[in-house]
């Protein structure tokens, strides 16, 4: 399964993220439009919906993710 479009979030699924101006001068989350203020707020918190559908259903973070991911994949 191709991960088109999600592939911005594999770092905020996989550890807790933090802004741009926290990581290094020369690490590309600088210069990435997803990491700057305003949109890296907004992908925090789209990235958290997963896991509050998956808390609120009894499910693992990944199924959800999976779900929509399939639901939306173009054939």
């Amino acid at each position: 399964m191709q991960m088109r479009g999600l592939s911005w979030a594999v770092p905020l699924f996989s550890h807790p993220a933090k802004p741009a101006d926290e990581y290094d001068v020369t690490d590309m989350r600088n210069v990435d439009p997803r990491w700057q203020p305003d949109n890296f707020e907004k992908n925090v918190e789209a990235v958290g919906k997963p896991g509050d559908l998956a808390a609120a259903t009894g499910v693992t973070v990944s199924q959800p993710a999976l779900a929509a991911q399939a639901h939306h994949e173009v054939a």
